[in-house]
């Protein structure tokens, strides 16, 4: 996974060099104190020839914020 930018310079992924990247939706999957917590509903954008994700800052910040709520539910 390619680390935050605020939008991929071209329309190429950074990874392979070769694909080309479209704006996908997903869920990712984290660990937080030895549970898996799914944050749904994300946008980065994906290479179609490698599958590599780069994540836009605001996506990622969005991840956080998300993460963050999950973590407080599970808790209560």
């Amino acid at each position: 996974m390619s680390s935050p930018s605020t939008k991929p310079n071209e329309n190429r992924c950074p990874e392979c060099e070769a694909g080309e990247l479209e704006l996908v939706v997903c869920s990712r999957t984290f660990e937080s104190d030895g549970r898996s917590i799914v944050v749904p509903g994300l946008m980065p954008y994906q290479c179609r020839a490698c599958g590599a994700k780069v994540w836009p800052n605001a996506e990622a910040e969005r991840a956080r914020r998300a993460l963050e709520i999950l973590k407080r539910q599970q808790a209560a």
